[in-house]
């Protein structure tokens, strides 16, 4: 319904109401069971002629429409009343008047429910009085339209409070100062006010004002005011325990506000708590919705865990004119409820983060997929951390607020690769690193060696572009790991001209002879690669051309009225790419190319070969002033030396030996052919030739320990065969025996002589060694044969020997063992022509 002026509403021709109201009725000549009252028929009929002082305006009314008594008289309102007639009284069927109930008006839209006239509350802070079940029937009468008011005074309160699912209602008090809803319940945990119940189909239109929610209870859990689903609401001067009211009870909430997926705006809001329980204000999505928070005017905390908690999901939050003080964290951006991305944070320039404790700004979304993160305002004092800190953010931070300044640890701490951070020119970081906080300080501080930076990067990030005013930090503008591009972008470069209209650009060096001035290059993803501008040799200056990547290393240099030189100066090279490249001396000779590694410090000169890029060897002065062909890929090892007015060295100096393919011949100078000598240029050291397997070393021939000559295992380090320079020879490995096959013989391994009757002797000829051998036994025996060893090859130690008489049943064993022979004693006698086998083994 419309309203045209203030008016007193009447129910046709009655008398007039003590509120102004309206009322429904037909407009019929008749109508069974209802007066019209005297007069009123014929100022319907002809308004000129009406009795009864009562004029009809506007012609005619329409039937079925709502009449309303104004100044001037009856008035047609247009569209039809919602409901019953409303106000302080109601009319009966005969006309008569009585008091109208509470549901007379439940549903009418505009009507007003008075907390203490119309339900009864005391709301006189009373502990005698507890109004709970008054202000729960209050809030009751919730719906489109209705306006819920509550009287100045403190409104106790013992269980927690609910409106259900309506929309477009108001819920006012006289004032923050005045109104006062105050919990004095025994529940510890309890949320004291919800709208609407969470999960639940969406409301909107939702108004609280002008109220405060206090609570006498000391709270560990719970918020004191919950809004689900309230879309295209406002809270305005509400407050959640002030302090600056200075009540007795100040300061017991655990939550504050919690907007569990909501829309609106937050003008004046207050919150203080003393407990740092839970969140000032917390804010996440519900219902499926990614809405918008407007924070404007106030003051939240102190006394939170997070001043305001962005905590998942949510489309934006905006402050502005908002003091956010004394809280744990200034702001917390996080996915702690909703486990979905946040995409919009914005601090206006009237919004302010100081004197928290964490952090100012904190922003740990790990779920984030390219959301904005604006500051425009002041971020200060934090007493035990960074003013801004970046731990999980993927999408932008923008920094252009008027200072980040007098934080305990950085001004801007950033944890992450992830996040592009944009420092514009309008902001100042500047004095962090304070260590006048406290201990809370202090032990933050010796905890994080990297404190106190205008910009610090706890890992290796090159997303930081700034062109802020960074200075006087503790620590330095910029840590070692924040590679930050200082840059200014303009729509289509920069253009200098000076008084003539030409086109001119000075870079003033402003600092003296110890500054340098730059034209800096940067690709694409704005690393800095190039440099053109003035450079110090000393106080000398220089016009430069350097690689950026890598500061100390120019292409070019000229000094001022000197040369010029081309060139890095590190190991790399200079190529040049396309045509032929001539560098000539001053000679006659036109045609003749020369090319002069002018070394003039004592250094070497050298022409590079690179594979790819990367250098593979180089040719030129080499140490003690000779020319080296060398492995530039170690440095230390040379194919070739020749030495000036010396001879030539070829090999590699390292572990790595010179490979050969094909046939090799070294000739000496003489007439008397082919010669290889393999010369150990440092005594004792051995000078061998290895046969590899794939590369691994398998067996050596060369030299040998104690100056040897030998056949060795090079896996093992073993030798096979050795031989004494003027000595023996040996053969075998020295650890796991010698395997021989087929016939071997061994001169100087024969025994010396065999006893075993008169004429024995081996039964095959030269076969009888100290370690084995067959005898054939001579004529009148007796019961033992005896083995003289060889006396040039006997045994170390005394060996271990057996014997048996292969033709006779005799048994035999070795009763006389030393290291120059054995003697084999029988069980009987032997008989001539018997074979005895031995065998000895060495231990």
């Amino acid at each position: 319904m419309k309203r045209l002026f203030p008016f007193i509403a009447v129910s046709l021709g009655l008398v007039a109401q003590p509120h102004a109201q309206q009322m429904s009725a037909l407009l019929l000549p008749t109508l069974p069971g209802f007066s019209l009252g005297a007069g009123l028929s014929s100022a319907i009929a002809n308004p000129a002629n009406s009795s009864g002082g009562v004029t009809l305006l506007n012609g005619s009314a329409t039937a079925g429409d709502c009449l309303i008594w104004g100044a001037n008289g009856i008035q047609d309102a247009g569209s039809p009343c919602v409901a019953s007639p409303i106000g302080t009284n109601r009319v009966t069927g005969t006309g008569a008047q009585s008091a109208p109930t509470l549901a007379d008006r439940a549903t009418d839209f505009g009507v007003t429910f008075n907390l203490k006239t119309d339900f009864g509350a005391y709301c006189d802070g009373n502990p005698a009085h507890d109004d709970t079940a008054a202000i729960q029937a209050w809030l009751g009468k919730a719906a489109p339209g209705v306006k819920l008011v509550a009287p100045a005074g403190a409104c106790l309160f013992s269980a927690p409070l609910t409106v259900g699912a309506a929309s477009h209602y108001t819920i006012e008090g006289a004032g923050p100062l005045s109104t006062e809803f105050k919990y004095a319940g025994t529940s510890t945990t309890a949320t004291l006010l919800t709208i609407n119940a969470p999960n639940t189909a969406a409301v909107y239109g939702v108004t609280l004002r002008d109220f405060r929610l206090g609570s006498s209870t000391t709270m560990t859990g719970g918020f004191a005011l919950q809004l689900n689903g309230a879309f295209a609401s406002f809270l305005q001067g509400v407050s959640i325990d002030q302090d600056a009211y200075l009540d007795a009870n100040d300061g017991n909430f655990c939550g504050g506000i919690w907007m569990n997926g909501a829309e609106g705006d937050l003008t004046n809001i207050n919150a203080y708590s003393a407990q740092n329980c839970g969140d000032g204000v917390r804010i996440n999505s519900n219902l499926g919705a990614t809405a918008e928070v407007r924070i404007v005017g106030g003051s939240i905390g102190s006394g939170w865990v997070n001043g305001i908690h962005i905590a998942g999901g949510f489309g934006g939050v905006r402050c502005d004119q908002t003091n956010i003080a004394g809280n744990g964290n200034g702001v917390l951006i996080d996915t702690a409820i909703v486990s979905t991305g946040n995409r919009e944070f914005d601090e206006g320039s009237t919004c302010a983060f100081d004197s928290n404790t964490n952090n100012g700004i904190l922003v740990n979304d790990t779920l984030s997929a390219g959301g904005m993160i604006d500051v425009a305002g002041w971020v200060g004092s934090t007493s035990a951390g960074p003013g801004v800190r970046i731990e999980n953010w993927a999408g932008t931070v923008v920094l252009r607020g008027n200072a980040i300044y007098n934080n305990c640890g950085s001004g801007v701490e950033v944890d992450t690769s992830s996040a592009y951070l944009r420092i514009d020119t309008t902001e100042a970081i500047n004095a962090n690193g304070n260590s006048s906080f406290g201990t809370a300080c202090t032990t933050y501080q010796s905890g994080h060696s990297g404190y106190g930076g205008g910009v610090e990067a706890e890992v290796s990030t090159y997303n930081i572009f700034s062109t802020a005013s960074i200075w006087g930090n503790h620590a330095n503008e910029f840590s070692a790991n924040a590679n930050a591009y200082n840059q200014l972008y303009t729509a289509n470069g920069l253009t200098f001209k000076n008084q003539s209209g030409s086109v001119g650009l000075v870079l003033a060096d402003a600092g003296g002879s110890s500054y340098n001035d730059s034209i800096y290059f940067q690709d694409g993803l704005g690393t800095n690669k190039w440099q053109l501008g003035m450079a110090y040799n000393g106080s000398n200056p220089q016009l430069t051309i350097w690689d950026s990547a890598n500061s100390s290393y120019w292409l070019m240099s000229c000094a001022t009225g000197g040369v010029c030189q081309w060139g890095e100066t590190d190991n790399s090279s200079m190529t040049f790419n396309g045509s032929t490249f001539n560098l000539k001396t001053s000679t006659t000779d036109a045609s003749q190319l020369n090319v002069s590694i002018n070394d003039g410090a004592g250094k070497g000169g050298y022409l590079w070969f690179d594979v790819n890029g990367a250098p593979k060897w180089q040719i030129g002065n080499s140490t003690s002033n000779s020319f080296g062909i060398w492995d530039s890929a170690n440095s230390s090892s040379a194919l070739m030396t020749c030495s000036t007015g010396a001879s030539c060295t070829i090999g590699e100096n390292d572990t790595f030996g010179t490979i050969f393919r094909g046939a090799v011949e070294v000739e000496t100078t003489g007439p008397n052919g082919t010669n290889v000598y393999l010369n150990a240029n440092y005594g004792g050291q051995s000078d061998t030739i290895y046969f590899q397997d794939a590369g691994n070393s398998k067996w050596t021939i060369g030299k040998s320990t104690g100056n040897a000559f030998g056949i060795g295992d090079a896996a093992a380090s073993a030798n096979w065969l050795t031989v004494s320079t003027g000595g023996n020879a040996t053969i075998g490995e020295g650890n796991d025996g010698l395997s021989l096959s087929g016939n071997v013989q061994a001169a100087s391994n024969l025994i010396a002589s065999v006893t075993a009757g008169a004429g024995a002797s081996c039964t095959v000829a030269s076969t009888c060694h100290n370690n084995a051998g067959r005898i054939t036994v001579g004529p009148s025996p007796s019961t033992t044969v005896v083995v003289s060893f060889n006396g040039s090859n006997a045994w170390a130690n005394a060996p271990v020997c057996f014997a048996q008489d292969e033709t006779s049943a005799v048994t035999m064993r070795a009763t006389s063992v030393s290291t120059t022979g054995v003697t084999f004693t029988a069980s009987g006698a032997l008989t001539p022509s018997d074979k005895v086998s031995y065998m000895c083994m060495g231990i």
